[in-house]
């Protein structure tokens, strides 16, 4: 399988401060040491591009829409951490032929992976969160340790995309989106 770092700098709306400049509390401020942007990064054969761009290096989601013009995908890995908690989201993938799939998106708290409470989470939470939020790198947050996550959703088969349409939750960022045909 091929793979392809999807360009999500049209739909950032959140930037992270890597040199540690930037006024706490701003709307559009979240403080991040050593996370390297704009080159390729691996975790065994996990791997993507955090990009930088002008206005930002990260989305919040809220229900944007990703234009990829019918692109072929067999796995799709998203990459991202939230912030208060930890959450389960579905990203809806718009098929050429006008069908639906879905990828699914665990992440657990920047600060606080799920992992160290796992005794504290119960039942269903427990192999929910277990079996799809996986690290895929640390990093310095906010003078802490922070950690990024991914997940990935394969296909039985590879199918034509047209759009990603992103959840509702504010408290989910994606840094970048890696496709597999």
């Amino acid at each position: 399988m091929s793979k392809l770092y999807l360009d999500l700098s049209k739909l950032y709306n959140h930037r992270a401060e890597t040199s540690g400049i930037g006024t706490p509390g701003e709307d559009n401020y979240l403080k991040l040491n050593s996370l390297s942007f704009n080159q390729c990064l691996k975790n065994g054969e996990v791997e993507c591009i955090f990009r930088k761009a002008s206005n930002g290096d990260n989305v919040i989601c809220d229900s944007q829409i990703l234009d990829i013009n019918n692109i072929l995908i067999k796995k799709i890995t998203l990459f991202g951490f939230c912030v208060w908690g930890y959450y389960k989201e579905k990203f809806i993938l718009k098929y050429r032929d006008q069908t639906e799939g879905i990828a699914i998106a665990y992440f657990s708290d920047v600060v606080y992976p799920l992992t160290l409470s796992i005794n504290n989470v119960m039942g269903i939470d427990r192999q929910i969160y277990m079996e799809g939020s996986q690290v895929f790198c640390d990093f310095i947050w906010d003078q802490q340790k922070g950690f990024m996550y991914y997940s990935t959703t394969e296909f039985e088969n590879a199918t034509q995309v047209n759009k990603i349409i992103f959840p509702d939750n504010c408290l989910m960022h994606i840094f970048a989106i890696t496709i597999e045909n």
